[in-house]
């Protein structure tokens, strides 16, 4: 049976992330505006990060048996994602 999920936020999310970093790397490395866009875009991805974790959540929970399992791949998967994102950096 296909599962529905609601995208819209984490779409929106995805949008003003990218809209973030374009900012961030049209600014020079001593304006103010170079950290605040920075710090907008750490934020974004936390966010990013925390709906994806809630929709994969959603997604794999009819597949165990129990909650809880599903529940242990939420601390396991972020560590994950932000270990690959550092080695993009």
């Amino acid at each position: 049976m296909p599962m529905n999920l609601d995208t819209i936020f984490l779409e929106r999310c995805i949008l003003t992330f990218e809209k973030g970093l374009m900012l961030f790397n049209q600014t020079k490395k001593t304006d103010i505006e170079h950290d605040l866009y920075r710090s907008a875009c750490i934020k974004e991805f936390e966010i990013i990060l925390e709906q994806s974790g809630k929709l994969l959540k959603k997604t794999l929970n009819p597949y165990f048996t129990c909650s809880s399992e599903v529940d242990q791949l939420e601390i396991i998967l972020p560590m994950i994602m932000v270990s690959d994102l550092q080695k993009s950096l």
